[in-house]
């Protein structure tokens, strides 16, 4: 089984992006249809907005745990 790291950008930082998250999704979800090992790998770095950081990582971590990605 193949190992492959999807690396997109700016996803966690931007929740209102539904369709942003989506795009990357698809391929995760596929690979893993094809028998691939995922993993999703993305930098988040902290404009010390702590608490709309906090809820935007948040969701990201709900949409995630919804496709079996935790």
């Amino acid at each position: 089984m193949p190992t492959i790291v999807i690396a997109p950008s700016n996803v966690a930082a931007f929740p209102e992006g539904g369709g942003h998250f989506w795009v990357y999704l698809q391929y995760v979800l596929g690979l893993r249809q094809l028998g691939c090992e995922v993993y999703w790998l993305e930098a988040f770095r902290s404009k010390r907005r702590m608490e709309w950081e906090a809820a935007a990582l948040s969701t990201f971590r709900a949409r995630m745990q919804q496709h079996g990605l935790d």
